[in-house]
């Protein structure tokens, strides 16, 4: 008895994701229905006949995915798959019902679908342009690294470690105690309330700038491999630090960098296609643009 209440509960899921989805998808078939689907003449491609129209694997596939996402489940079962295709029926129907069809006329819908298209249209217009001029040639990426080294030098990085206290006289006894010769690693896990790091004897691992308040970093800067700086007061307390390894700074290796090379020679070229498309646009157009009358609009000058 819980198994079948479960499964209809899931059903239920499914019935009401799918119908979502498909209210998603109804601006996409708005256009006149075909005759038939693509895949006509190839029975196993098609799942069902609402009215002479085939909805095939295609259509359920698309649906399938779309599901997936929204669900955010990695596969479908069988009885998942029936509702979806019941979906997709129940789709067709509303679209071939007297008033699916009296809708698409309703001129709210037609300014809709107007729209949609127009942005298809303008997509794949800019698509095919950045398609057709955008491409990289062998041997770009290497040579880019080469000729912009410096831009793919690492910052500074210091492997540090801190013993953070609640007040200047507890950072001041524990300062004594390392000028007197003890252990930072031994201080820091007795008296830091830095909890996380204190574990690891005061331990921050490797640090960069950004990465640590400014006043730390400067302070950090400053010393040499193994040194006790003085006591950095921050908002949270009383700071003791120390520079247990300086990574100087280095250029990145072109493993590293090369993907990174790739979408900046591509940003450029695209951005270059791009100016290139619109300037053949505009070339024998009769444009007119109106900027006075921009102040006019959104209520700020």
């Amino acid at each position: 008895m819980h198994k079948v209440t479960h499964r209809k509960k899931r059903l239920v899921i499914i019935i009401h994701s799918a119908l979502w989805l498909l209210a998603g998808l109804f601006l996409h078939t708005l256009l006149p229905l075909p005759a038939a689907s693509e895949t006509e003449g190839n029975d196993a491609e098609v799942l069902a006949m609402v009215n002479q129209v085939e909805i095939s694997k295609d259509d359920l596939n698309k649906l399938i995915s779309q599901f997936k996402k929204q669900s955010g489940k990695e596969s479908v079962n069988l009885d998942e798959k029936k509702q979806l295709l019941k979906n997709l029926t129940i789709r067709q129907l509303i679209l071939q019902s007297p008033e699916g069809q009296a809708l698409k006329k309703e001129e709210p819908v037609v300014k809709q679908v107007a729209e949609f298209e127009n942005s298809l249209v303008i997509n794949r217009f800019i698509k095919g342009h950045m398609n057709k001029q955008v491409s990289l040639k062998d041997g770009e990426i290497a040579r880019y690294y080469q000729n912009h080294k410096a831009r793919f030098r690492s910052d500074m990085k210091i492997e540090a470690s801190v013993i953070l206290l609640r007040t200047q006289a507890d950072a001041a006894m524990v300062l004594g105690k390392l000028k007197g010769g003890e252990s930072f690693e031994g201080l820091a896990k007795q008296y830091s309330i830095d909890l996380p790091s204190a574990k690891k004897g005061g331990s921050l691992g490797v640090v960069e700038i950004g990465t640590v308040y400014p006043e730390v970093w400067k302070e950090l800067k400053r010393l040499t491999p193994g040194e006790i700086s003085q006591v950095i007061e921050t908002k949270y307390g009383y700071n003791i630090l120390t520079a247990n390894n300086i990574l100087a700074p280095a250029i990145k290796p072109f493993k590293e960098v090369k993907t990174e090379i790739r979408e900046a020679i591509l940003r450029e070229k695209r951005g270059k296609a791009y100016d290139e498309m619109v300037k053949g646009l505009e070339k024998n157009a009769d444009l007119k643009i109106f900027e006075s009358r921009l102040v006019q609009i959104g209520g700020k000058k």
